[in-house]
């Protein structure tokens, strides 16, 4: 990867580990509360961003494995971030069929910033992972 393409991939991937620990759904009536992607206290619980985390730390790793010749980092991150876009996209999907079930009521399930910035920045990742590979239509 060239260098601006390395340090773009490295701040969407920085913005998708963030999204991870930040809320990704809330829900309640009188009392909210927000479901985060891991949360780590008061005990560790996985809500689906852990794959995301273990893939964007694999995307991470091959960005810095060959940091001289592009073509082959970009060619081992773009499956990852393709990966890491449709983990994100089946979870948003899977909050909103919650919200449905309730009928779009007071207290339904709903996307929070989490996981609107986690996938936003996918969305950038494979952009950045793509750019560089001729197929991309201007």
């Amino acid at each position: 990867m060239r260098t601006w393409q390395q340090r773009l991939a490295t701040v969407a991937l920085s913005l998708i580990v963030v999204g991870i620990f930040l809320p990704w759904e809330l829900a309640g009536d009188f009392m909210p509360y927000r479901t985060r992607g891991v949360q780590l206290s008061p005990r560790l619980a996985d809500n689906g961003g852990f794959a995301v985390f273990v893939c964007a730390a694999l995307s991470g790793w091959a960005m810095a494995r060959r940091p001289n010749d592009w073509r082959s980092a970009s060619l081992l991150l773009r499956p990852l971030a393709v990966l890491i876009f449709v983990l994100l996209v089946l979870q948003f999907a899977d909050v909103l069929r919650r919200n449905s079930e309730f009928g779009g009521a007071i207290g339904a399930p709903v996307p929070d910033v989490g996981l609107y910035l986690a996938t936003a920045s996918s969305m950038g990742l494979i952009v950045v992972a793509f750019i560089g590979a001729g197929r991309v239509a201007a």
